[in-house]
């Protein structure tokens, strides 16, 4: 018997009660009886595994490192106390100690399926995703049934660009497991960038319909919506508001006061965004970010995910403070934010992929706005202003926003001109004796509506044809998607050139020699894809919608000069499409002087947009300062 009078008989009644109460989500009486346990029998090694397991389900993985560390020391054996000891490791950001402790579990026992489950887990944080795809693959192989394994390993394969792999992994995840919120998700993820964007709103409603808390779900369908003509402004605007409403009820309590200058002569300006690099983000901030007056507004950089490449590196010489937000909860990013005394934060992601837009709604900053990464409402009520401009919100629409309106007078954008050497090639038709439309905006922009336009084109262009890149159609199964859509539409496959991922930047660019006019996408238009088509001196045909999203490149065009590239319903998109298209020798003209035009233009005038962007920046402080003088100072002095 034990000191205290304790058999080893009633010592395992003990932990046999404390299994009981854990196992039914009893926590504290678990935790009474596994200490009373260690009080008697402080090596006992279940007893030290489990109350350590208790602490990370608990959220306490510091104590878990602590528990189960002193356990694995007395059982060196033990592969599941090592494959506990790694989640608790992971939860406090130790990848490499946790990584170690996966393998040793592996180590012991090599078809330990959860093991392989969470190493894999691990390979995603640190975005090494072949990696992660294998050791998934492996979990499966030990347990078939593992449902959790392939929802995760659906996941990766979207981000491999394996879509159609992903979208079989992911429904091999709901055989496995009914009613699963997360894989629902990840099939809304590849069914979207498949092209497939009636099914992917319906996956993502599934997801919200399991699991109606999940702010990133609604992010998505956000974002899928805009792709259809079937959806209005309204649609948009009401789904935002219930994106806000779920984003907000998180927050435990915003700030009430704010860690800033309330008369700054410098404004502390941060920027929250997974896209501060190489992305269509980056190439429209590099212009402002260089011309700004760096003497009165100083920029902070809070990325979302650690982008290291050759433009994040080159854009860091213009951030007083770069911070990686990815480690930290929303409210600790909060926090982060207030404590570096942001007069005005801007968010340059919205609904977009790596978003923080929850970052948003504790309002760190006391001024908060939404540009550049998303052409629409955030749906945060804590979000002050959206940027744009006369063409993308005029004045008319200002009731299809949360945000109040701030229009810059010209373009709400600038691009920066890409360095390489390349000329402008000969217009394709005079040699070919044959038209080539293209389009190399995202699969899912294509929808029903633009490809019956699009097919009609063809019909009245003879010998025409339609080159489409993007990434995705690397995939075989998107490539047979986009065949099947034009065959629908009695277009042969022999009018279609399909090409998939380009090793670089510079292939994209050289592929525009093989286009004579480019048709932009609707409702959801083309942004970086129809400047960058211009400046390589192919023009591009745009439809006028009737909200940002759709108005983009009626902006772009208005603002280089091309308003007779401007359709003004569907049947005068087709007619103007093949009036160009009948006019070789114009074509021509225009593609020979068309680069200089972009670059004469407000789209690539970056001081003149920096001059218009701080007054931007200036002219919102001052309405912050008049409303907080009329309620009461809330930054300090």
């Amino acid at each position: 018997m034990s000191q205290l009078g304790f058999n080893k008989t009633q010592i395992n009644n003990m932990m046999a009660a404390a299994l009981q109460h854990h196992q039914n989500g009893n926590f504290p009486e678990a935790e009474t009886l596994y200490r009373q346990v260690l009080d008697v029998a402080p090596g006992h090694f279940d007893a030290l595994h489990m109350l350590g397991v208790l602490a990370h389900q608990a959220g306490y993985p510091e104590d878990a490192v602590k528990y189960i560390g002193k356990a694995v020391r007395i059982d060196k054996k033990h592969a599941a106390a090592f494959n506990h000891l790694g989640a608790a490791h992971r939860a406090l950001g130790q990848l490499q100690e946790a990584e170690k402790c996966y393998r040793s579990a592996l180590k012991l026992k090599y078809d330990f399926a959860e093991a392989h489950y969470n190493l894999a887990n691990l390979f995603v944080d640190l975005k090494q995703f072949k990696e992660a795809e294998t050791t998934y693959k492996k979990a499966i192989k030990f347990k078939p049934d593992y449902a959790e394994a392939y929802c995760n390993l659906g996941a990766v394969l979207v981000e491999l660009g394996k879509l159609s792999e992903a979208e079989k992994t992911c429904l091999c995840a709901l055989e496995n497991k009914q009613n699963y919120a997360a894989a629902y998700y990840n099939l809304g993820r590849a069914k979207l960038k498949l092209g497939k964007a009636d099914e992917a709103e319906q996956a993502y409603r599934l997801s919200i319909k399991l699991q109606p808390d999940n702010a990133e779900a609604y992010c998505n369908l956000m974002f899928a919506m805009n792709y259809f003509p079937k959806h209005t402004a309204l649609d948009l605007l009401d789904l935002a508001k219930k994106y806000g409403a779920v984003a907000s009820r998180k927050v435990k309590k915003s700030f009430s006061f704010w860690h800033c200058s309330a008369d700054p002569k410098v404004l502390r300006v941060g920027i929250v965004s997974g896209d501060i690099g190489e992305h269509p983000v980056g190439y429209f901030l590099e212009g402002l970010l260089s011309n700004i007056d760096a003497e009165h507004i100083e920029f902070f950089a809070y990325s979302t995910v650690n982008r290291i490449d050759e433009l994040s590196t080159y854009l860091k010489r213009y951030f007083v403070k770069c911070q990686l937000l990815s480690a930290h909860s929303d409210e600790e990013a909060a926090k982060l934010i207030w404590s570096d005394g942001i007069h005005i934060l801007l968010d340059l992601s919205g609904h977009t992929e790596n978003n923080r837009l929850p970052v948003f709604a504790w309002k760190p900053a006391p001024v908060q706005v939404t540009w550049l990464g998303y052409s629409g409402t955030t749906g945060l009520e804590q979000m002050d202003y959206v940027v744009g401009d006369p063409c993308v919100t005029p004045d008319s629409d200002k009731q299809l926003y949360v945000e109040k309106v701030w229009q810059l007078p010209e373009s709400y954008l600038c691009f920066t001109p890409p360095k390489y050497q390349l000329s402008v090639a000969k217009l394709p038709a005079a040699e070919k004796g044959a038209l080539t439309f293209g389009c190399f905006n995202n699969l899912t922009k294509i929808n029903g509506k633009v490809i019956k336009l699009w097919s009609q084109i063809l019909k009245s262009v003879p010998a025409s044809k339609l080159f489409l890149r993007n990434e995705y159609l690397s995939d075989p199964a998107a490539c047979e998607n986009i065949v099947k859509l034009f065959g629908e539409n009695r277009i042969d496959s022999c009018r279609l050139v399909l090409e998939g991922k380009y090793t670089a930047r510079v292939d994209m660019f050289n592929a525009y020699n093989g286009v004579d006019i480019a048709l932009d996408p609707f409702p959801y238009n083309g942004t970086t894809t129809t400047v960058e088509s211009i400046w390589m001196g192919v023009p591009v045909l745009t439809l006028r919608g009737d909200h940002f999203v759709s108005r983009v490149g009626v902006s772009i065009l208005t603002n280089v000069g091309l308003t007779d590239w401007i359709a003004a319903d569907e049947d005068d998109y087709v007619a103007e499409a093949v009036r160009f298209a009948s006019d070789i020798e114009g074509l021509a003209r225009l593609r020979s002087g068309l680069r200089q035009q972009l670059l004469a233009s407000p789209v690539c005038d970056a001081p003149r947009f920096a001059r218009h962007f701080e007054d931007a920046l200036w002219g919102m402080w001052r309405e912050y300062e008049k409303k907080s003088e009329a309620s009461g100072a809330d930054t300090e002095r």
